[in-house]
């Protein structure tokens, strides 16, 4: 590598700027489908376009060398038949093309499938169905339909709870596998526990595993997925060995010495979680808490009979684990080599920029280039910058240092074609990041030995740091490992095409991935692909003080986990086309629930934290059915809950509801774009309500509440804990549904309210648009000062998302 060499220069372009007063000139330059019981008994035809055509239009593979079991008309009339049957989907009408393949089965490869694939040509409507079925028997292997209007402004209301979805999908199991769900458990789904945002049709998946004799074996399964709205089957899967070869159980260790062995394999990690908002992104986080996460080295599971860890492959022991590392000396050696970064009075300017980044393509490309474009950016909104000042600047690749066999030269010449970026510090001259966009000819995969070995490839990693970044290597973790996949396509074994290496900031002690150096190395040409420095100059974190022992973090860190005895099927020869199956026991960790796969804990207390460094929310599944069991409004409640709509541990349906809570819902009940509304034009609007800030986490529901018109934007007192009453959440509701001119005209609405005279001028027009649209009923009293529950806001709401204007 010749980096070293001419870095004098780039050194001597800094100093002279340093000592000079220079002008800067800133350029801106498969397939798992799902059922419904009332769509098998009443067949829904799909909308027909003006012309039929035959279902043998479109293409049609077999695998080579191969001779079908079954004809491919017969594979049509029974994917036909079980779409019709299923799915409530004819195919035989309409402007439908076909597609069908004959081929190997991709996870169980002793069997052959034809796959059939329809798709509608219409200009007003669109289907789509696939069927994938045992060319042996004819029996089902998977199933998925998907149809509908383009243009559709209505969304359709989610109708069904999970319950009832999952009634009706276990109903499809029966009737088309009579028998098996008793050989079947279903796993939990993180949607039992965490609500989707009510956009586009909203769909229930429930996965269903085999057991044999209480032992889980999860390569048979069903996988089954329900539309909300319509009940349908959306997409269904399944694959089920008739008698599978499996291990006898005789002889294996017990749970209690699985979860010693597997523990002494585990140990935490001390780290700093920058505390984020979930909607908007901060380069440089401002707060940052010590968390616990377990270490990269834990091993999931074991051998059940020997104890032995059980790699990603499914073999026993560790394979192919690579480790290296700095001594200390080798460390202090590259620390030596650092001299005092001085920092211009004014940025670079472009020219100064190019010259610079010019020299640092040649030290790493080893060739000359042209700059394409080059950006200026400040402040900290990027990433890499974390708040430094830098330019961006694209190249060009113009001449080569030796011939070369591919196109890659000829390609380089092309004008305007980049081959890649380098940021550099505007104030230091220093490398910030450099990106080599080199890109691979011909078929996947490569199978020509690398250039360098993993461990050569750390060696060249590591001289880039000691030449550009020599004085951060005390401060990064150097140790790195790396686990060598094998894969092996038409017999030949897959090479690496490239190695990655990346080195955590560490400060007294604790890791802190937010700052870090990485390296990426072409194997095949033995060229640096990329070199990113992202490091902050200032921090404010926080003290380590009164923290669990790493001991301590760990047992709360496995309260999330529990121990699962399991048949594992993996394959011998690592070749995915052709593979060699077999199966061992195991014990493997497994996530308590759905909700637990958040990896991190509070290091003082223990508290289960989330990606952004938010304590986790009780799950209070059993409170939330305690309060809504029997109450009028209880299916409405999980239909919101199951939607993300609703908060289940503050949800009590006869208690007042909070003007907070009531724009949460409404705002979620819409949509809302986690980049924005500050990221789109004129959505930059502040939030004038004195009694909230932009550090509060409710400061984004109400700038979409304000943007999409459900509440005015004044410079006065939100009142988040207030109640609302009645009649202002009726004026909201109308405002939710479009409804906000019309309801203005209040001279020409009556209400048949016997208390109408008690409502007020400005909401008698809301009121009326309620009740015209069955939103909220009766005659007696309306009682339009009383406080609105919680119950009643969920029902208004509910029938409002079915009115709403878009």
């Amino acid at each position: 590598m010749s980096q070293k060499q001419p870095k004098w220069l780039v050194l001597l372009l800094v100093a002279a700027l340093v000592a000079g007063s220079l002008n800067s000139v800133f350029a801106l330059t498969a397939t798992e489908p799902v059922i419904a019981t009332e769509a098998a008994e009443m067949p829904v035809t799909t909308p027909e376009a003006t012309m039929d055509m035959p279902l043998n239009g479109g293409q049609d593979f077999i695998e080579p060398g191969v001779t079908p079991e079954m004809s491919r008309e017969h594979a049509v009339e029974i994917a036909t038949e079980a779409l019709r049957k299923h799915a409530g989907m004819d195919v035989t009408t309409g402007n439908f093309q076909l597609n069908t393949e004959y081929r190997r089965d991709w996870q169980l490869t002793d069997r052959y499938v034809w796959n059939l694939y329809w798709y509608l040509s219409d200009p007003m409507n669109y289907a789509s169905a696939n069927v994938t079925l045992d060319a042996g028997t004819g029996e089902i292997m998977d199933l998925s339909q998907d149809r509908g209007s383009y243009g559709e402004v209505q969304r359709p209301l989610l109708q069904l709870t999970r319950h009832e979805a999952r009634q009706k999908a276990e109903s499809f199991i029966q009737q088309l596998f009579p028998g098996r769900l008793a050989d079947m458990q279903l796993r939990e789904n993180p949607e039992n526990y965490m609500g989707m945002a009510a956009m586009g049709t909203y769909q229930y998946s429930f996965n269903y595993v085999r057991q044999i004799d209480g032992i889980i074996y999860d390569a048979n399964f069903v996988n089954i997925s329900i539309d909300g709205s319509t009940g349908e089957i959306k997409w269904f899967g399944q694959r089920w060995e008739t008698d599978p070869e499996l291990p006898d159980a005789q002889g294996i260790i017990s749970e209690s010495q699985a979860r010693s062995r597997l523990t002494g394999l585990m140990q935490s990690e001390l780290f700093y979680l920058p505390l984020r908002n979930e909607f908007t992104y901060e380069s440089i986080p401002s707060q940052f808490r010590l968390a616990y996460r377990m270490d990269a080295s834990m091993v999931s599971m074991i051998n059940a009979k020997t104890g032995q860890p059980v790699d990603w492959s499914g073999q026993d022991d560790i394979l192919d684990m690579l480790e290296k590392d700095l001594t200390p000396a080798d460390k202090e050696a590259i620390a030596a080599q650092a001299v005092p970064v001085s920092s211009l009075p004014q940025p670079l300017n472009q020219q100064q920029a190019e010259e610079i980044a010019l020299s640092y393509i040649r030290e790493l490309a080893g060739k000359e280039a042209v700059i394409q474009a080059a950006n200026y950016m400040e402040g900290d909104h990027y990433w890499e910058t974390v708040g430094r000042s830098a330019w961006n600047l694209d190249f060009t690749l113009t001449e080569s240092e030796e011939p070369s066999d591919s196109n890659d030269d000829e390609r380089m010449m092309m004008p305007g074609y980049t081959n890649g970026r380098v940021m550099v510090n505007a104030r230091t001259g220093e490398l910030i990041a450099f990106n080599w966009w080199q890109y691979m000819e011909g078929p996947y995969g490569n199978t020509e030995k690398p250039a360098l070995s993993w461990e050569e490839g750390y060696d060249m990693a590591i001289e880039m740091i000691a030449a550009y970044h020599p004085g951060r290597i005390n401060e990064i973790r150097t140790w790195q490992r790396s686990l060598q996949q094998r894969e092996i396509m038409d017999g030949q074994v897959m090479q690496p095409t490239e190695y990655y290496y990346y080195f955590p900031r560490i400060i007294e002690g604790i890791v802190f991935d937010e700052n870090n150096l990485s390296v990426g190395i072409n194997a095949t040409t033995g060229t640096v692909t990329n070199y990113t420095d992202r490091w902050s100059d200032t921090l404010t974190l926080p003290r380590a003080e009164n923290l669990m022992t790493a001991r301590q973090g760990m047992e709360a860190l496995l309260k999330n986990y529990r121990l699962e005895l399991a048949y594992l099927r993996y394959n011998t020869n690592y070749d995915s086309m052709y593979p060699e199956y077999e199966t061992k026991l195991v014990y493997r960790w497994m996530f308590n629930e759905a909700t637990s796969n958040y990896p991190y804990v509070d290091a003082q207390d223990g508290t289960q934290l989330d990606y952004n460094g938010r304590a986790l929310p009780q799950q209070d599944s059993q409170g939330f059915d305690a309060r809504i069991s029997g109450h009028w409004v209880e299916r409405t409640a999980r239909l919101l809950a199951q939607q993300g709509i609703l908060d289940t541990t503050s949800f009590d349906p006869d208690e007042p509801v909070t003007r907070m809570d009531a724009v949460k819902m409404m705002v979620k009940a819409r949509g809302m774009d986690y980049y924005g509304p500050m990221m789109e034009a004129g959505g930059d609007e502040k939030v004038q309500f004195v009694d909230v800030s932009e550090a509060d986490e409710d400061y984004r529901y109400l700038q979409w509440a304000i943007r999409y018109g459900y509440i005015d934007n004044q410079p006065q007192e939100f009142q988040r804990e207030a109640t609302i009453t009645r009649e202002d959440l009726a004026l909201w509701m109308t405002r939710f549904m479009g409804y906000r001119q019309l309801a203005d005209a209040t001279h020409i609405f009556q209400v048949p309210y016997a208390d109408a005279d008690t409502i007020s001028q400005k909401a008698l027009g809301a009121v009326a648009i309620n009740y015209g649209l069955g939103i909220i009923n009766g005659t007696g009293q309306f009682r339009p000062q009383d406080e609105a529950t919680m119950a009643e806001t969920a029902d208004i709401l509910y029938k409002a998302v079915a009115q709403q204007r878009r």
